[in-house]
C-alpha cells in the first residue's frame, strides 16, 4: 500500500488521534486536500469494525474532513455517521481506479 500511495501522492504520513487512535495514513494531494486511508483485512470483525471506523472518526473531526476511505480484501459499502462518509473499498478496486 505505501508503494502505490507513494507513487499517487507526494506528501504521505501516519496519524495518531488526539486520544491515541491510528490512522494508517494521510496523504495530501497537490491542491492540499486530506485524504484519510485505513487499511485492514475485512470488516465482518465488530471489534475490527469500530476500531478502524472509531479511528478515523476521530481524525476526521479533528482535521475537518468529511470523507475517508477504508481499503479491504473485499468488502464494500459506504458508512454515513452524521456529516461524514467512510468508502469501504476492495484495494483492487483502488488500485486499478474503479469506482
Amino acid at each position: 500500500m505505501f508503494l502505490e500511495l507513494k507513487q499517487r501522492y507526494k506528501e504521505i504520513y501516519y496519524y495518531k488521534t488526539k486520544n491515541n487512535r491510528e490512522v494508517a495514513f494521510l496523504v495530501k494531494e497537490d491542491k492540499g486536500n486530506i485524504i484519510l486511508i485505513q487499511v485492514t483485512a475485512g470488516l465482518l470483525d465488530q471489534k475490527t469494525r469500530h476500531r478502524e471506523v472509531s479511528a478515523l472518526e476521530q481524525a476526521m473531526k479533528e482535521l475537518g474532513v468529511n470523507s475517508a476511505l477504508i481499503l479491504t480484501e473485499d468488502s464494500e459499502e459506504i458508512i454515513k455517521i452524521k456529516n461524514i462518509l467512510i468508502t469501504v473499498k476492495p484495494v483492487y478496486k483502488w488500485l486499478i481506479n474503479l469506482p
